[in-house]
């Protein structure tokens, strides 16, 4: 039971971002020796919680020993990759607009290159909307695209495609109907040899 516990800690940060709630029947015993048993899990979790990269780095680093013991390291270390993301994600919730040494600042990344790959590989995913600027290190956040995977978004589609057709059959018609009128021929005749005129007589 401790051993699945310690993997559902993990798994709970990467998944909602918090630790696992115990239900409110569970024995005092057992809440007092998930609160001891696991003090490495429990202490990158509180690490988590503070949004502060720095710590969550030092917690693992501190309990890589154990972490690898329990082959639990891979999940501690995607935790860290995983408050990076919600730490970007977080700032588009609050600006528009930032530059890439900002971003890298406020997430406590090593560099602004850094800070790029991550906010390219979540685009990609679809994690958040954004394009960046790189002649001015830039990079502006926008409302994530709509995936047309709605039916109310299929249908508002649906009727662009047909306001659409709609206005290219009445095109089609206006240009049946003008090809039959004989004062438009007529007329479209008497222009065509002007304007060859004019084009013979205008100097080159």
């Amino acid at each position: 039971m401790v051993e699945a516990y310690k993997k559902c800690v993990l798994t709970s940060l990467l998944d909602s971002g918090e630790p696992p709630e115990q239900p409110k029947y569970t024995a005092l015993p057992i809440q007092r020796f998930l609160k001891t048993g696991v003090a490495p899990y429990a202490e990158l979790a509180e690490a988590f919680g503070s949004r502060k990269l720095s710590r969550l780095r030092a917690a693992v680093n501190k309990h890589q020993a154990a972490f690898e013991r329990e082959h639990n390291l891979g999940l501690a270390k995607q935790c860290v990759q995983a408050l990076v993301r919600r730490n970007i994600l977080r700032l588009t919730q609050a600006y528009l607009t930032l530059s890439m040494d900002d971003i890298a600042t406020a997430t406590e990344l090593g560099s602004s290159e850094e800070a790029a790959s991550c906010i390219v590989s979540m685009v990609a995913a679809g994690s958040i909307s954004a394009t960046i600027d790189e002649q001015e290190g830039m990079v502006h956040f926008s409302d994530e695209p709509d995936a047309f995977d709605s039916r109310e978004a299929v249908g508002t589609m649906e009727r662009s495609i047909g306001d659409v057709i709609g206005v290219a059959e009445k095109l089609s018609a206006m240009h049946a109907q003008l090809s039959l009128d004989a004062s438009y021929l007529s007329r479209l005749m008497r222009e065509r040899p002007q304007a060859r005129w004019e084009e013979d007589v205008m100097p080159k």
